[in-house]
């Protein structure tokens, strides 16, 4: 460090006041309240015991017995982000082809496999509804319909147990041990017809129905949360499911530090799901030439598809 000819500046820690995380947490609730009231009625159906049954579509996904491994990719896996193509590469790479099936979805074909609403295709067309939020309300229709695993584009597989989790039976979901359910729809297994995959994705249709535009970046989550404080067999399948892949977060925080062997070891103990971003600016190497965690792992595993 010293040899280097830029000067280090320090920079106090800025810590959010207890005022605005109140105000954040105020906010979530306020959320949740109206999403609770707009999706009562969809509830009172679920809680009946009464379910959606879907008009067929164009063409039934046909898996051979096979577990259906499902990731959307709207603009098509030639017209994706390099992390998003690095990520669906280390799916490739660890899903057991001989008991899964890689589905990518795109722009394309999604209306081979899943029917959207009116209202949802005229507010994505009109750029009122995001493709974030068209993915998730895909992603509920395609295991409503077919079951099969869930993963969003942007998670980085290092590991067979994928596999493992793609074949367990039941719900299996990103459950990293954190309270609430933010990002387990992320990565999301279970049979089709699971009363959880049916009310989400009709409380979406329902939600735009009504609004112009979503009240909140990742709706499902709430939804989530919303189905499994109301009915009693989301809730069961939800509490089944193990902790797993707590340091999922690892390359957000830490993808530029120094890459050490004893403590991706560690790490990988319980650990083999990573979120990555487009957002963040990761390094090959750290300033003085050695491998980052994102360089070694994520560049090195690439290299070798």
């Amino acid at each position: 460090l010293l040899k280097n000819e830029y000067r280090v500046k320090e920079k106090e820690v800025e810590m959010m006041d207890s005022d605005e995380t109140d105000k954040q947490l105020k906010l979530k609730e306020l959320v949740r309240s109206l999403l609770q009231r707009i999706s009562s009625g969809v509830l009172k159906v679920y809680k009946d015991g009464r379910q959606q049954v879907l008009p067929p579509v164009k063409n039934i996904a046909e898996c051979a017995g096979r577990t259906p491994v499902w990731i959307c990719c709207w603009q098509g896996v030639d017209g994706a982000s390099e992390i998003e193509k690095k990520c669906i590469d280390s799916v490739k790479r660890h899903i057991d082809e001989r008991k899964c099936e890689l589905h990518i979805i795109t722009l394309g074909n999604c209306f081979e496999y899943v029917q959207f609403s009116p209202e949802i295709i005229c507010k994505f067309n009109s750029g009122k509804i995001s493709p974030h939020i068209l993915s998730e309300r895909l992603c509920m229709e395609l295991l409503y319909r077919y079951g099969g695993l869930w993963i969003n584009p942007m998670y980085f597989v290092c590991s067979d147990r994928i596999n493992r989790a793609a074949l367990s039976p039941g719900l299996y979901f990103l459950n990293s041990g954190l309270s609430g359910f933010a990002g387990a729809c992320d990565f999301i297994k279970g049979d089709a017809g699971f009363p959880l995959f049916g009310f989400i994705m009709e409380v979406f249709d329902e939600y735009f129905r009504y609004k112009d535009e979503p009240i909140a970046g990742y709706m499902a989550d709430y939804f989530f949360d919303i189905a499994y404080e109301n009915l009693d067999l989301v809730r069961g399948a939800v509490d089944m499911c193990e902790i797993n892949n707590s340091d999922t977060m690892f390359f957000i925080n830490s993808g530029n530090r120094l890459f050490d062997v004893c403590m991706w070891n560690e790490i990988t103990e319980r650990t083999w799901l990573f979120k990555l971003s487009d957002s963040q600016q990761y390094r090959d190497k750290n300033i003085v030439g050695r491998d980052t965690f994102y360089g070694r792992i994520i560049e090195r595993n690439n290299n070798q598809v």
